[in-house]
């Protein structure tokens, strides 16, 4: 009778994919090689879904790192394809594609880091004044005082 995933040890199955997402491969990719036996992909996301009455809190974290950890894997992927670019050793459209394509998984996976947007979020007290400063320049700009407009000469 063929061995099942059922049968093979839990705990091992996902060190096995967190180690190979750890190392760069897709879910996609892992579940295609299957070395070992392996669930089907909605097995693997019920473990990742916290409504779901087989969620694994700690495979969570550990899946959450690994895809993380995974963009700085294609933040070097991106060094590396630009060095064999400017060897001559990679068509400069395709290392721009493959270049593009690195850049917006890794801001994807780790947005804090390698997204396109800023965090300009205000983390402190709530209620406190805000002083804004107008700074003349270099005497081009004259500013009114005491909130008047100054008078033409």
């Amino acid at each position: 009778m063929p061995k099942t995933w059922k049968d093979t040890d839990l705990k091992t199955m996902k060190a096995h994919i967190i180690t190979r997402l750890w190392e760069g491969e897709s879910l996609r990719k892992i579940l295609k090689k299957q070395e070992i036996e392996l669930p089907a992909r909605q097995t693997i996301y019920s473990w990742l879904n916290p409504n779901s009455t087989t969620f694994d809190e700690t495979f969570l974290d550990y899946y959450t790192q690994a895809r993380e950890d995974q963009a700085d894997l294609h933040s070097e992927s991106i060094l590396d394809i630009a060095r064999r670019v400017i060897k001559g050793k990679v068509d400069p459209a395709a290392g721009r594609v493959a270049i593009q394509a690195l850049q917006w998984t890794a801001g994807k996976m780790k947005p804090k880091k390698y997204g396109d947007k800023l965090d300009i979020s205000h983390e402190g007290e709530i209620g406190g004044s805000i002083n804004i400063y107008h700074i003349p320049d270099n005497g081009r700009d004259k500013l009114p005082l005491n909130g008047q407009e100054e008078k033409p000469h």
